[in-house]
């Protein structure tokens, strides 16, 4: 990997921002304590309130005062409440109110592609703290970049420590990104991957701090929701490698498998030894989804099936040879008929998609993707028709445009923490 700038920038939240404190935040091990419930409700009444002080607490959460200054002090001892201010007084001692420290631990998302290492830092609100980007040329076949990638992520995390209001990395998710170097701008290429040799676990043991890896599509996905504020829907990542995943109330309804598909073992008519030939895998870095059957007549994928999601529904089919995808774009802007015809095949195709997953589960469906920078407002508008066409039941579920928000599979990535952290505090309020 060769790398050039260091790239830091300080944050534009993405939400609502509490008031900061001036109380620093000292770095706790990063081990913490399950909660008891009568603090979990402490915790989810303030993160979902201003500030509140004790008498306002024991009412709310309906808790004796002797179990309110327990619970306030453990959460107190870990930073997860801090002092907000003093009420004014109405005769006695003034009351002390207590706030939501979203602070008390960060979360990392890291992308990585061909181009660059970004990290991305949230609060547990989920408003970015710290992003950092290290542009770099990617070696897809060894895992001798991932040194030079925990370096990255090492360096923010020392800057996040030198920001006393901040307390330690409560964990990192890791999504990577491998297609070939033009992919998005030329077509009939296909997906290089990093295999199963970019793990987790090395990652881990590099930096002692929990780590996962997830595909691009779920980190994009749950960045969607959080911007959006929608809580269920049909994300399609539509670029040259199609995937799309089912989100539920927050969360995939069927979590992407990253690792490839075991080779498939038969019996044979003439031994019982015999062995088949490994079965075509989908790439380690895919969800079913993405292979999902869509026309069986249709273009053979890299999995090995006709007419899959990816195969039909890759931008890379819509240029002619040696066009690029803008190119196409801007041709077809000038109406010109082959580029049209092949237009209207390639959102038919999506369309069919559409009504296959809704036709299981009756969703808002998001577009994301480099697709979601091209198609204009009268290509969702056909897209729409074309759904409630093929649809044997009506549905009102509308389609939508993806944010596209600037270094979105990172910033998703580092709410995938954000969200498991809250809920092992029981901290639920919405962002």
């Amino acid at each position: 990997m060769s790398t050039a700038q260091h790239i830091t920038h300080q944050p534009h939240q993405s939400a609502p921002t509490t008031k900061q404190h001036s109380t620093p935040a000292p770095k706790q091990p990063n081990n913490p304590q399950k909660l008891p419930q009568s603090a979990q409700r402490i915790v989810q009444y303030l993160a979902a309130h201003h500030n509140a002080t004790k008498q306002e607490l024991k009412t709310a959460c309906n808790l004796s005062l002797p179990t309110i200054n327990h619970a306030v002090s453990t959460l107190q001892a870990q930073h997860i409440i801090v002092e907000s201010e003093r009420r004014a007084s109405t005769g006695g001692r003034a009351a002390l109110a207590y706030a939501y420290n979203p602070n008390h631990r960060i979360a990392l998302g890291v992308s990585v592609n061909n181009a660059h290492v970004v990290v991305i830092a949230t609060d547990m609100r989920g408003n970015i703290v710290l992003t950092t980007e290290r542009t770099m040329v990617l070696r897809t076949d060894s895992t001798a970049d991932i040194p030079v990638c925990v370096e990255i992520i090492r360096t923010a995390i020392t800057q996040l420590e030198r920001n006393p209001l901040y307390g330690p990395v409560a964990g990192i998710t890791i999504t990577v990104s491998t297609n070939k170097p033009n992919a998005a701008l030329r077509p009939a290429n296909l997906p290089v991957t990093l295999t199963t040799m970019w793990s987790a676990d090395a990652f881990e043991r590099a930096l002692h701090i929990p780590c996962t890896m997830v595909t691009h599509t779920l980190a994009n996905a749950q960045a969607e929701l959080t911007q959006q504020s929608v809580q269920s829907a049909i994300f399609l990542c539509i670029g040259t490698h199609p995937d799309g995943i089912v989100m539920i109330n927050g969360r995939a309804l069927q979590p992407p498998v990253l690792q490839a598909t075991s080779p498939r073992i038969t019996r044979s008519t003439r031994s019982n030894t015999a062995l088949s030939q490994p079965a075509p895998t989908a790439s380690p870095l895919s969800s079913r989804f993405a292979h999902m059957p869509v026309d069986p007549n249709g273009p053979q994928c890299s999995c090995g099936q006709h007419g899959c999601f990816t195969a039909l529904c890759s931008l890379s089919t819509l240029p002619e040879d040696y066009e690029s995808i803008p190119g196409f774009f801007s041709v077809l802007d000038q109406g010109e008929a082959e580029h049209k015809r092949r237009m209207n095949t390639w959102l038919s195709n999506i369309a069919h998609v559409i009504v296959l997953a809704q036709s299981f589960i009756d969703l808002p469906v998001i577009i994301g993707g480099d697709a979601a920078m091209f198609l204009a407002d009268d290509d969702f508008h056909a897209l729409q028709q074309r759904v409630h066409q093929l649809s044997t039941i009506p549905t009102q579920s509308p389609i939508l445009r993806s944010v596209s928000m600037q270094h979105q599979d990172a910033y998703g990535a580092a709410i995938l923490i954000a969200l498991r952290e809250r809920e092992r505090y029981g901290t639920l309020a919405s962002q």
